[in-house]
């Protein structure tokens, strides 16, 4: 059996209670669906910085081994000049 809350309606999981459509039953809904949708907003743009962040790490990668490639390059090239030396 559900426990009774305060004002008319049953307590959901957290302590919240659930309105059975009176009072304020319209402000409460009103103030999920704006909570809501600065929910989906601040999703949306996470996922944007996380996809841009990961698209910078993939150029520093790029960059890294054409660095790591020259670097062994000029490192091979070098030792060879100074073992026919």
């Amino acid at each position: 059996m559900a426990a009774q809350g305060g004002y008319g309606g049953h307590i959901l999981p957290g302590g919240h209670h659930h309105h059975d459509g009176s009072s304020g039953g319209g402000e409460a809904t009103r103030k999920r669906q704006v909570r809501l949708q600065k929910n989906r907003e601040a999703a949306r743009e996470c996922r944007r910085k996380k996809k841009e962040y990961i698209k910078c790490l993939e150029n520093r990668v790029a960059v890294l081994e054409v660095s790591s490639i020259l670097f062994w390059e000029f490192n091979l090239r070098s030792f060879h000049s100074w073992k026919n030396q």
